[in-house]
């Protein structure tokens, strides 16, 4: 590891604090545009993504080449990428994911180097695709959620319910129920599920062991140094590169990074909604219910999927006796979590579900190799 994130903090104004951020974005949008070939950017219509583009347009001499993806009849956010793409002037391009799109879940497993089942490993491999046919290089919004602290769990341990809110206090703090509501096993899901018990106890903290306290503090210095190396970059990564297409990160320059790291919390999430002082900042060009409308996310429509009947019977299929991942897995388990999503309609189960299937098909994929 040769930087990290360090403690330092900045006793700054609000205001001065949002000019700053502004100052240091643009430098780093601009830097990013540098290329000897065109760079486009990635526009989801969300908060990061639609920053990107603003700022990018600036130093294009042309309009931004644009690209989003929605899910017909699922989630949809493509109308918000649309008006954020009239708005700042970009040539919009977009795909729309319908239909058994199985073949490219597998595409996409198959070219993993390790098993990975981020429900947007599918969208993203598709977005990719189709701005690899205008541009060689583009931009995102990655980044943007851990730093400026986005995401529903930096406020939803204060606004469970009361007797929750107790039983936390008393026996749990904000980090432990962090790491409870990112595992998609439970340890005892996966005492139930290993066959190999050595394998129960796969906690990774990483470097948010540094921070004594178990507080949002700590949360999000996991999210910055495990969870958006580990999952988020290497899914951008992978899928981006099965297309030659360069990805560059503007909220991931190390002197934003760094700057707003060590901002008070309070300028970055309260206990309702996050990325205060970025939502801030695009209110001046943007509309107050653009901005402020509710977070969507850029995951494939998981539960919905597997209802299907044709899914159904493939993932029936690809888990049946025969599967591979019974060399690790106990069957009984996979069964049973099977039987209490199709049978008992319990969708809670859904991404366990999503987790077996890709390791299945990431297992298929590469069974030639294995000794």
């Amino acid at each position: 590891q040769y930087w990290k994130l360090e403690n330092k903090p900045i006793n700054v104004s609000y205001e001065d604090a949002k000019g700053e951020i502004k100052r240091l974005f643009e430098e780093s949008v601009k830097k990013r545009m540098v290329s000897d070939v065109e760079v486009g950017a990635l526009l989801s219509g969300g908060v990061d993504s639609t920053l990107v583009c603003t700022y990018a347009q600036k130093y294009s001499n042309h309009p931004l080449k644009t690209f989003s993806v929605g899910y017909e009849g699922y989630i949809n956010e493509l109308p918000y990428a649309e008006e954020a793409s009239k708005k700042i002037g970009t040539e919009h391009h977009t795909l729309q994911a319908k239909g058994n799109l199985t073949h490219e879940l597998e595409k996409v497993i198959e070219y993993m180097d390790e098993p990975h089942a981020d429900s947007s490993n599918f969208p993203q491999h598709l977005i990719s695709e189709l701005a690899s046919t205008k541009v060689k290089v583009a931009l995102s919004g990655d980044g943007a959620d851990e730093l400026f602290m986005g995401y529903g769990w930096y406020w939803k341990y204060w606004n469970v319910q009361k007797h929750v809110q107790f039983i936390n206090a008393l026996f749990s703090n904000p980090f432990k129920e962090h790491l409870k509501n990112l595992s998609v096993w439970s340890k005892k899901d996966r005492v139930e599920l290993w066959k190999d018990s050595s394998f129960v106890n796969n906690d990774v903290i990483g470097q948010a062991q540094s921070v004594r306290k178990n507080n949002i503090k700590k949360v999000n210095l996991f999210d910055l140094t495990t969870y958006l190396p580990g999952q988020l970059l290497s899914k951008i990564d992978r899928t981006s590169m099965m297309h030659s297409l360069e990805i560059r990160s503007p909220f991931l320059d190390y002197k934003l990074a760094e700057y707003v790291y060590n901002l008070p919390e309070e300028y970055k999430h309260n206990k309702k909604e996050g990325k205060i002082i970025l939502k801030d900042i695009l209110s001046e060009f943007m509309s107050k219910e653009f901005v402020y409308r509710r977070k969507q996310g850029f995951g494939a429509p998981v539960p919905a999927w597997l209802k299907d009947k044709k899914m159904k019977k493939y993932v029936c299929d690809k888990l049946n006796s025969g599967a591979m991942v019974y060399n690790f897995l106990k069957e009984e388990k996979v069964k049973s979590v099977l039987g209490e999503f199709y049978d008992n309609k319990n969708e809670k189960v859904h991404y366990k579900i999503w987790s077996l299937l890709c390791l299945e098909l990431w297992l298929q994929s590469h069974k030639k190799y294995h000794v």
